[in-house]
């Protein structure tokens, strides 16, 4: 992935998608990233010559909102992608944990629910079946299931305000959508104004920029995250939106950052604009940093390929997308292992990396695991000896 030099930004001219000021700085760029990360190929080939897109991130300093200035949508997002995270015992306990908390404090028993953007619909049935409630998820990407929930009902279809308006939900819930949509604003009016019941709590939920960007987590930088989120950002976020905010924390190994909302009343502080303020530091050499791990990235192949050790990845999610398509490890590695089913005989765009099961590592019998997500080590490393296998593991 080259690093171009940075141009000025244009927001300055037509101002911030989310509080329309003017105040911005573009402080990251980085060219011929893959668009789509949750897109594997049925062919080498195919993947080899999947399209890339530019990263323009830009930071505007009234509301901390953090954009990729050169995203275009017609180039990002699919019905055929598969973000699916529910083949992974530890995510299955993390959800379970989630939808125990907000069932618990919310009183959410009973209760309709509505998850825009419901993906495969796994937090949708596991609120459902732990709080006895009825579900409506929106997914324009959804697929009938086999074996269909009786409780949850999912449309195929964008959302919009009539969907929000027709039931008196108890809870709303938008996880990672407003990560991937390039006007989150009108996504969350549009939500607040089909609200029928006050009292109805909205769950956002969306990756944290402030872990991203001071853990210099580089490969979280996918082209199909329009937005990313800062604490602040996404409370200002709210507010410009006509919501106000309960509740907001880091979850998931502080991987997500998630609020609590409801509908503001007139009147509220809404009105009086006081944005949330936020430190940029972690922002300020995040360029120079880049730089520098893909040296050593560099290096570290390298390494590998003089001293002829054998080496597989663990994880085709997006940080293996986002790394793989910046080296050439053609003859390193050349395979990837995922638990996902759906994922396997399948390529990885751009560095079309083939996709296989566990026991693939069974007969390759490699020196060296890469594990793309650190998120995922202990569940990993502990498959790895259940199958057997002894070897050393390293770390995106």
């Amino acid at each position: 992935m080259a690093v171009p030099s940075r141009a000025g930004s244009r927001w300055d001219q037509v101002g911030c998608p989310v509080c329309g000021e003017k105040d911005i700085w573009n402080f990251f760029e980085a060219a011929n990233v893959p668009v789509r990360d949750g897109l594997l190929w049925d062919s080498a080939p195919a993947a080899a010559a999947a399209p890339t897109g530019h990263l323009r991130l830009s930071v505007c300093r009234t509301c901390f909102y953090i954009g990729n200035e050169d995203y275009r949508p017609d180039t990002a997002g699919s019905d055929r992608c598969d973000f699916s995270l529910q083949h992974s015992p530890s995510f299955r306990r993390f959800v379970r944990a989630l939808s125990a908390r907000l069932i618990k404090r919310y009183r959410l028993k009973k209760t309709p629910v509505l998850d825009v953007g419901s993906g495969d619909g796994f937090f949708l049935r596991t609120i459902c079946s732990m709080g006895r409630n009825s579900g409506i998820g929106i997914e324009p990407g959804f697929v009938q299931e086999t074996k269909p929930d009786r409780r949850v009902r999912t449309i195929r279809d964008r959302f919009s305000e009539r969907q929000a308006s027709r039931t008196r939900f108890g809870l709303i819930s938008c996880r990672h959508v407003l990560s991937e949509i390039h006007q989150p604003k009108e996504l969350l009016v549009s939500i607040r104004r089909g609200i029928r019941d006050p009292a109805c709590i909205i769950y956002l939920e969306v990756p944290n920029a402030a872990h991203t960007f001071e853990q210099r987590l580089f490969w979280n930088l996918v082209y199909e995250h329009r937005s990313w989120y800062l604490p602040a950002g996404l409370m200002n976020l709210c507010l410009v939106a006509g919501l106000e905010v309960r509740d907001i924390r880091a979850s998931w190994k502080r991987e997500y950052l998630s609020a609590v909302a409801m509908r503001a009343e007139s009147g509220s502080s809404r009105r009086r604009r006081r944005f949330a303020t936020a430190s940029l530091e972690s922002l300020q050499s995040f360029g120079t940093e880049w730089a520098r791990i893909v040296e050593q990235w560099q290096a570290r192949l390298a390494a590998w390929r003089r001293s002829g050790v054998r080496v597989v990845a663990w994880g085709a999610g997006a940080r293996a997308v986002t790394f793989f398509g910046g080296f050439d490890c053609r003859g390193l590695i050349d395979v990837v292992i995922d638990i996902n089913p759906n994922r396997r005989g399948k390529y990885l765009p751009v560095s079309a990396l083939r996709v296989e099961a566990p026991s693939f590592i069974r007969t390759f019998k490699p020196d060296v695991i890469l594990i793309t997500n650190p998120t995922y080590k202990s569940e990993i490393q502990a498959h790895v000896a259940r199958l057997g296998v002894r070897c050393a593991f390293d770390q995106l």
